[in-house]
């Protein structure tokens, strides 16, 4: 019979866990798909035997699973989401597993709790990409390695063995995760043994079809043809904002001083005591903590060192500050301290829900909402020029569109031929410099945009979402910002149709 307290223990648990629940699934269909979501949206439609090496050098696993999903399910935006909010519970779950293993229970269920609630892990949790599932199949993978180890049972070894074969085959940056197993079970444990050589070597081995498609696909992620530019800056600088991201979140703006400064500062404190109070307490984790950490951040050096496509390492921060937190004293403290974090967490969810401060904008922008405008405005043979896939996905039933990218006389060519055949008609312009994969069309818009307005009539104009931040962005950030993120402008040939 279990006693109270292990009941107390999985109640509490399971409580934190359905608020996890909860606060993934509010709101998962408010914002319209980005544009990497209507890539997979699209993508996941392809016959199974298509999806291998479709989006190399991510791995097809996440391919997989959304294409029985949908089938079953639909692909809006709610179901289509749903899986990575499935995948962010588990991993709550696994956070707590993990943090038994190396402290105990009640810094395990202060862990789930942080997990369960942070802003980061929600924000991306809501994303129909990879993020959420190769967060998942680390953490799986890396509490499998610890039980193994520490238990020494050929099942808890085979485990290990399916989450690290599903790790590798969700995305190319688990390999980060397993140089860090492979010096834990070689250094830290010191418990290399002959299943554990054989365990990796068939690994490897089941790795061999997948290295085939990587090798030629990495002149995708060389910084010349990277469609998502890394984090800019020295290496302080890039560990401060992946910092910022795991606690505070993306969607507490850094340049709300009010709130960013003392909230960086009090789980910058929180995080320093933690390390201490583990090193104090139990070396051997703190050292496990550590490691973990280290290996991970050696990912800053490379071009994929944006935050969301290292959200594992977010999960050793999450315990040390656990350790933090359990280890405060007296307990009025330890409560203050837990109130504080759970004020900012609320504060960054309500940015969340209510869509503002996001670091990441292309989150919130409208795209539902701007392609009922340009519908609105359009007349059945109107021309619509776009340069993002959101846009085309919300604007289906807009038969006369054009995408651009940077062949700006092309355009042109297609808008002077366009007035010839329909001098009565007008060209609709949606410009989005900043919003989803691509940037490099941004002068390409403004080109355009430039040309149209001294070549014909403008009928009107309409500016979508509005960055707040975008002063401090153009000072601070080495990248143009604009005002609003996407404008909508139409154009007559004929001065009687233009206000």
């Amino acid at each position: 019979m279990p006693t109270n307290s292990k009941m107390r223990d999985k109640a509490v648990l399971s409580i934190i866990l359905f608020a996890g629940f909860m606060f993934r699934v509010c709101g998962i269909s408010f914002r319209s798909f980005f544009s990497d979501e209507v890539f997979i949206v699209k993508t996941v439609q392809n016959p199974l035997s298509s999806l291998f090496a479709i989006d190399a050098p991510h791995g097809p696993l996440p391919f997989y699973i959304l294409h029985f999903w949908s089938k079953l399910f639909g692909s809006s935006e709610f179901w289509i989401r749903m899986p990575s909010v499935l995948f962010g519970v588990l991993t709550c779950y696994l956070i707590y597993k993990i943090t038994v293993e190396l402290t105990d229970k009640r810094t395990a269920l202060i862990a789930a709790t942080l997990a369960a609630l942070s802003p980061f892990l929600i924000l991306y949790d809501q994303t129909a990409r990879w993020y959420s599932l190769f967060t998942l199949t680390s953490m799986a993978s890396v509490y499998f390695l610890i039980s193994y180890m520490k238990a020494n049972r050929l099942y808890r070894l085979l485990l290990f063995f399916i989450s690290t074969f599903a790790l590798l085959y969700t995305e190319t940056i688990s390999l980060f995760v397993i140089a860090f197993e492979v010096l834990a079970a070689a250094f830290y444990f010191r418990k290399w043994t002959a299943k554990l050589t054989a365990t990796f070597s068939a690994l490897a081995l089941l790795y061999i079809p997948w290295m085939t498609v990587l090798i030629p696909s990495f002149y995708r992620v060389i910084p010349e043809n990277f469609v998502e530019r890394g984090v800019a800056g020295g290496v302080l600088y890039k560990i401060s904002y992946l910092f910022y991201s795991f606690t505070v979140g993306q969607t507490i703006s850094p340049f709300n001083f009010a709130v960013s400064v003392p909230a960086a500062g009090l789980f910058f404190f929180l995080a320093l005591f933690g390390i201490i109070k583990a090193w104090q307490n139990n070396r051997n984790t703190a050292i496990f903590l550590l490691l973990f950490l280290a290996t991970a951040l050696l990912q800053i050096f490379t071009q994929v060192n944006l935050p969301h496509y290292m959200m594992y390492a977010c999960v050793p921060l999450i315990i040390i500050l656990a350790i933090g937190i359990n280890g405060l004293k007296p307990r009025t403290v330890m409560i203050a301290a837990a109130g504080a974090v759970l004020l900012i967490f609320g504060y960054s969810l309500h940015n969340l829900y209510t869509g503002q401060q996001y670091n990441r904008m292309e989150f919130i922008d409208d795209w539902r909402g701007v392609a009922s405008y340009v519908r609105s405005i359009s007349g059945r043979d109107d021309l619509i020029i776009y340069s993002n896939y959101s846009f085309e996905y919300y604007s289906k039933s807009l038969r006369n569109k054009a995408m651009y990218w940077n062949n700006l006389q092309e355009m042109k060519d297609l808008v002077a031929k366009y007035f010839v055949t329909s001098p009565s008609g007008k060209v609709v312009l949606v410009y989005s410099p900043l919003s989803g994969l691509f940037v490099s069309d941004s002068e390409t818009g403004q080109e355009l945009d430039k040309w149209l307005c001294q070549r014909y009539y403008n009928i009107e104009n309409r500016s979508f979402n509005r960055d707040s931040d975008y002063i401090h962005k153009r000072t601070f950030v080495k990248r143009g910002f604009p005002e609003f993120r996407i404008s909508v402008s139409s154009y007559s040939a004929k001065k009687e149709h233009a206000k």
